[in-house]
C-alpha cells in the first residue's frame, strides 16, 4: 500500500510539476482517478472539467469512461 502511494504521489508531482496549477477543490481521489490517463489532453480536460462542473469521483469516473 505504501509504494503505491508514493508511486502516486511521484506521478502527481511528475504530471503537476508547478503547485499554482493543482486545484484546491478536487481530492486526492480525483487526482489519482484523473491520473490513470495516458494523455496529458485528457489529464488538464478532466480536472479542469472536474472542476468547473463540481464532478463527484463518481461522475467523474463515468464521464472518463463514456469515452473509452
Amino acid at each position: 500500500m505504501v509504494k503505491k502511494v508514493v508511486g502516486g504521489s511521484a506521478e502527481f508531482y511528475v504530471r503537476f510539476p508547478k503547485f499554482q496549477t493543482v486545484s484546491g477543490k478536487l481530492s486526492w481521489s480525483h487526482y489519482t482517478e484523473i491520473l490513470k490517463s495516458d494523455s496529458e489532453l485528457e489529464i488538464g480536460f478532466y480536472a479542469k472539467q472536474c472542476e468547473l462542473e463540481n464532478w463527484s469521483v463518481r461522475e467523474l469516473k463515468r464521464q472518463m469512461k463514456s469515452l473509452d
